[in-house]
């Protein structure tokens, strides 16, 4: 079962990326690991399941890098994935704190891993988990203040409070009343109204007039003909049209 959770997360997280972009299912994706990671006993199998869970996930999303370089994309999606490991260190290793804790610190360390990722050795922020909500007009208007990983944030927030949901109510069937769950609850729904309100006042705002709207455009170039100095001249005539 814990394996079927493990592979659970990548599918719905997956899906959630073009080009399938149901982006809803990255509010709940995490749920699965979350359970699976709670099930976990040993630190090296907590480490290993989220592993393999962004192993899964960086395959499906830059299996385009195959047209490149088989090895690389391999070698590639084997470093990503050890930020997933990272978190799931980090989660095994939060649980001995409280609730309220473990709600603010674990979207904070994925965002940090994020951020990591985004600028280590030169960077690689493709497959960011904020970018799923790029659809999501009203969600990401706060990335003016705090760029794609407030959005990460809120996500990771979203899906560890739906876990913990689940975990009461349906796992173990029974209700929790305590103040922290409820507080939790209060600030959770609380946080979703002010960015959703922010995002409705946001799109709402008139362009100044002194502003022009400008597009940028990438050609549609297959990846093994952009590495082929045979194509370029075809490339460059399809941009000059």
């Amino acid at each position: 079962r814990d394996w079927l959770l493990t592979f659970s997360t990548p599918l719905l997280l997956v899906l959630a990326f073009p080009k399938a972009d149901v982006w809803i299912l990255s509010w709940f994706a995490f749920i699965p690991l979350f359970v699976c990671l709670n099930n976990t006993q040993k630190f090296s199998d907590a480490v290993l399941k989220a592993y393999v869970s962004g192993f899964l996930f960086f395959l499906a999303t830059l299996y385009w890098l195959v047209h490149v370089t088989l090895p690389g994309m391999i070698l590639m999606v084997a470093y990503l994935s050890l930020f997933f490991g990272i978190f799931g260190a980090v989660y095994w290793w939060a649980q001995r704190y409280n609730f309220l804790v473990r709600l603010f610190f674990l979207p904070s360390a994925w965002v940090v891993l994020e951020f990591v990722r985004a600028h280590f050795l030169t960077g690689f922020s493709w497959s960011t988990l904020g970018y799923s909500q790029y659809k999501n007009l009203l969600m990401i208007q706060i990335a003016d203040l705090t760029g794609v990983y407030g959005v990460s944030f809120l996500i990771i927030l979203v899906n560890y409070w739906l876990h913990e949901v689940v975990r009461q109510q349906v796992i173990d069937k029974k209700l929790n009343t305590e103040k922290e769950f409820v507080y939790a609850g209060l600030i959770v729904v609380g946080l979703l109204v002010a960015v959703i309100g922010y995002g409705f006042w946001s799109r709402q705002e008139a362009t100044p007039a002194d502003r022009s709207k400008v597009a940028v455009i990438q050609g549609n170039i297959p990846l093994e003909l952009k590495w082929s100095k045979a194509a370029w001249p075809l490339i460059l005539e399809k941009y000059l049209l």
